[in-house]
């Protein structure tokens, strides 16, 4: 006669909650020298979401960020340069620059 033995419950798998959860969950991967999908499987966590996360984390990294806030200070006097303050980035422009050049240093700026 055969017993029934219901299968040991399997714990649901987490899906990772954000961008900092998803990098911390990849470095551990990389730490650890394993594979995402093996790394998301010794810690139940969904192997489909964690690979989204990082499709969408390489994305980000390989695009410029966008700018959220742009400061354009003007000189005090004659002589002070111009301070443009981006998020992560601070320039000064002589104020004697010939006006022929601001659009070559607005260029480069906008590889930054």
């Amino acid at each position: 006669m055969r017993t029934f033995r219901p299968e040991v419950p399997v714990p649901p798998l987490r899906k990772i909650l954000d961008a900092h959860d998803a990098d911390a969950q990849l470095a551990g991967a990389r730490a650890a020298g394993l594979t995402n999908r093996d790394w998301a499987a010794r810690h139940s966590i969904c192997a489909r979401s964690l690979h989204m996360w990082m499709l969408i984390r390489r994305r980000q990294r390989s695009q410029p960020p966008a700018l959220s806030f742009v400061e354009l200070l003007p000189p005090d006097t004659g002589t002070e340069p111009v301070r443009i303050h981006l998020d992560h980035l601070r320039i000064e422009i002589p104020a004697d620059l010939a006006a022929n050049l601001l659009p070559i240093v607005l260029r480069a700026v906008r590889t930054c």
